[in-house]
C-alpha cells in the first residue's frame, strides 16, 4: 500500500479533525510525508461525506478522539456549496 493510500484509508476512519499535524504525528509512520498527508487530506475533504458530516455545531474530533471545537456555519455552507458540485 503507498503511502498516499494508507494516509486516506486511516483518514477515512476519523471523522473531522483540528489539525493536520496531529493527525501526521498520530499516524506514527515516517513513510507518510507532510505531502503525502496533504494530498490525502485534499482527497479526504472532497469526499461527499466528509462534506455532509460538516454540519453546524457538528463536533470535531481529534486524532485521540476527543473534543477539538465545533464546525462553524460559514465552515457548514462552504461544505453545502461544495456538495451541490458533485
Amino acid at each position: 500500500m503507498t503511502p498516499l493510500v494508507r494516509a486516506i484509508f486511516l483518514l477515512q476512519q476519523w471523522r473531522p479533525h483540528s489539525s493536520a499535524n496531529d493527525i501526521l504525528a498520530a499516524l506514527g509512520d515516517d513513510t507518510v510525508t507532510p505531502r503525502d498527508l496533504s494530498d490525502a487530506l485534499r482527497v479526504y475533504v472532497r469526499n461527499p461525506r466528509y462534506l455532509k458530516a460538516q454540519a453546524t455545531d457538528a463536533d470535531r474530533i481529534d486524532v485521540n478522539g476527543m473534543p477539538a471545537g465545533k464546525v462553524t456555519a460559514e465552515q457548514a455552507n462552504i461544505a453545502k456549496l461544495r456538495r451541490k458540485c458533485w
